[in-house]
């Protein structure tokens, strides 16, 4: 029999200033982490008798400025993050520990209530997502390393507009289209869903939203 534990701990701060004109500048840093799935830690490749791996860990520093004024809702945002013990598999499918990335990029996010019925959104991101280290693979020739590579899963850019009539049964607050899920799934322990500006220039309303990315 195998008992595994794991514990770290997780830390969020934050600081706004507000500057005037309904504008806001935020700074704030973030400690995370995600501990290996059963399946990481005991569903193993033939030859392979542990999965020696620990739990995620990743920090983030972030820099931003929003605000309101009259119809119209923004954000813009500038980030670093360096995440350690990153788990994947390898060549042979074997899950291996011990990576390291990091992840820098800019965020924006503007909302436009153009008519009384109607609004314009748009968010975009431009980042990139790179190893920042070696692993310990297997299956591969000697000297072969990832450091540098950039991570396939994460694409660089990200955009998305959408026209919202409050008309029909769609939430119009729903974030499937919000270039920021990248970093939540690339670190699901760091931020908490927050409300984004749509859902403070329409409360509560329900809408249709068409999305062209």
């Amino acid at each position: 029999d195998r008992e595994d534990d794991f514990s770290e701990p997780a830390l969020n701060l934050g600081l706004v200033q507000e500057i005037g004109g309904g504008q806001e500048l935020v700074l704030s840093y973030a400690h995370g982490f995600r501990p290996p799935q059963s399946a990481e830690l005991y569903r193993l490749q033939a030859g392979q008798l542990v999965a020696d791996i620990d739990a995620e860990q990743v920090d983030s520093i972030e820099a931003g400025w929003r605000g309101t004024r009259e119809a119209i809702s923004w954000q813009l945002g500038a980030y670093y993050m360096r995440k350690e013990n990153i788990i994947f598999q390898d060549a042979e499918r074997r899950n291996v520990g011990d990576a390291r990335s990091r992840h820098q990029g800019v965020e924006y996010s503007v909302d436009w209530r153009f008519a009384p019925q109607w609004a314009l959104a748009a968010d975009g991101t431009y980042a990139l997502h790179r190893y920042d280290g070696d692993a310990p693979l297997q299956g591969l020739a000697p000297g072969t390393g990832i450091d540098g590579n950039d991570m396939d899963t994460a694409p660089r850019a990200m955009a998305s507009v959408r026209l919202r009539w409050p008309s029909c049964s769609v939430p119009i607050c729903s974030r499937r289209h919000r270039p920021r899920l990248l970093r939540r799934f690339l670190i699901p322990s760091l931020r908490p869903p927050v409300a984004s500006p749509a859902c403070r220039i329409f409360p509560r309303r329900r809408s249709t939203a068409c999305s062209f990315s």
